[in-house]
């Protein structure tokens, strides 16, 4: 898939700094990427929440009935 949109905002030098540091040792060649995954993650890990939040209230309703 072309990744062909720019998504820009201002950091601190200590917080450039950090994200760097912090996507070389997690082995990532660019700070882009490490970026755009750790975005990304935190989306899916709010949705799988949501699903499991789902599921637990749809037991509790069976068990209520």
């Amino acid at each position: 898939m072309a990744k062909n949109h720019i998504f820009k905002f201002r950091l601190t030098k200590r917080q450039l700094e950090y994200i760097r540091q912090e996507s070389k040792i997690e082995g990532y060649i660019s700070v882009a990427a490490y970026v755009r995954d750790r975005l990304l993650s935190q989306d899916k890990f709010i949705a799988s929440k949501i699903i499991e939040t789902h599921q637990n209230v749809k037991e509790l309703l069976a068990f209520i009935k």
